[in-house]
């Protein structure tokens, strides 16, 4: 009996060596499709870019590269998105670290990257979208962040119940291997430097889709209204009045030094249209890192035609006419920053 005791905690163990080696040696890259897609088109031109943008859909549908590029000629923009839908926070952060740690550098100049929360919705946990990103370090990260958040204590324990069993499906899934297309059409996303509007998307993919929605957001608009009420409060209500998470504004500034490291100026963007609960969590954040690593969006006052109904396809995303006034607005704020920094870097 103990010999068959032993046998079983031997082929367990090793069980357990195999998955942990089949976990690290998996490319970084290989449980999303859609940034796989957009890392070979960059790779095959990367001369071309010297800028770059990540995150979630915010991203990937509001922000032009072609348009903004166009906008900031005298500061040789050259920008490339790999904004992927659903990306959130760790994820995000984590295909950005590990696509800066394998860039030669001085070859990105600017990056600019979506503050997110921490997000993983059941059942996805256990699906490789949602698990594959969870190694060792960001289990760590994900775990110490929910505690540290200003989530009630039954929401604390789901969430760190479901980012527990996200890590342990990481180690067993097999799915990961299964050779995935990618369903988005790729060559729109190339042709445009990897931005794509979900509306233009709906148009040729679900034309009756994009009708629902439309019609869907006509008959209640009670989310745009409350975004509008929360950009229209001081921005100074939401930094005084809510405490910061040490665990998120580290791992921005732990992401800000990697990227310094390979030349790289990373700013950390707090985009428009967030709600309240959403303000309460990063505007805190975003007041204490170096300012000169932020661009924020933040006010219904200055960004008040993006918080129309006829400007949105949901309560999080803008339609492509609305994208470009988007782009355009953070194309401004670039010029500022850019700006800045020329400055700084003369008195330095």
């Amino acid at each position: 009996m103990r010999r068959f005791i032993k046998n079983i905690l031997l082929f367990a163990f090793l069980v357990f060596i195999g998955l942990s080696l089949k976990k690290a040696a998996l490319p970084y890259y290989l449980g999303n499709n859609q940034f796989n897609q957009k890392r070979s088109h960059f790779q095959a031109n990367q001369a071309d870019f010297n800028t770059i943008f990540f995150g979630s859909s915010r991203i990937y549908r509001h922000i032009n590269p072609i348009l903004f590029d166009s906008l900031l000629v005298e500061e040789k923009i050259h920008s490339y998105n790999f904004g992927c839908r659903g990306a959130a926070n760790p994820e995000a952060y984590f295909l950005y670290e590990n696509f800066v740690n394998e860039l030669p550098k001085n070859q990105i100049k600017y990056a600019i990257l979506e503050i997110q929360r921490v997000k993983l919705f059941h059942p996805n946990e256990t699906t490789t979208r949602g698990s594959y990103w969870n190694t060792w370090a960001n289990f760590q990260y994900g775990m110490t962040h929910i505690w540290h958040s200003n989530r009630q204590i039954l929401d604390k324990i789901t969430g760190l119940y479901t980012f527990g069993k996200s890590f342990i499906y990481s180690f067993y899934d097999l799915e990961i291997f299964k050779k995935r297309s990618y369903k988005l059409p790729s060559k729109k996303e190339n042709a445009t430097n990897g931005f794509y509007a979900i509306d233009q998307f709906m148009q040729e993919t679900n034309p009756k889709g994009l009708i629902r929605q439309e019609e869907k957001l006509l008959a209640d608009t009670s989310k745009l209204i409350q975004q509008r009420l929360a950009g229209e409060k001081p921005y100074d209500f939401y930094w005084k009045n809510n405490s910061i998470n040490p665990i998120h504004y580290e791992k921005l500034l732990e992401l800000i030094e990697i990227s310094k490291k390979k030349g790289i100026h990373l700013f950390i963007f707090l985009p428009p249209k967030f709600g309240a609960k959403f303000y309460a969590k990063f505007i805190p954040i975003i007041n204490q890192l170096p300012q000169k690593n932020v661009i924020n969006m933040f006010g219904y006052q200055k960004y008040a035609d993006l918080f129309l109904s006829k400007h949105a396809y949901d309560y999080a995303h803008l339609k492509g006419s609305s994208a470009v006034l988007h782009t355009r607005y953070l194309a401004e704020l670039m010029r500022e920053k850019v700006s800045e920094i020329k400055q700084l870097n003369k008195q330095n």
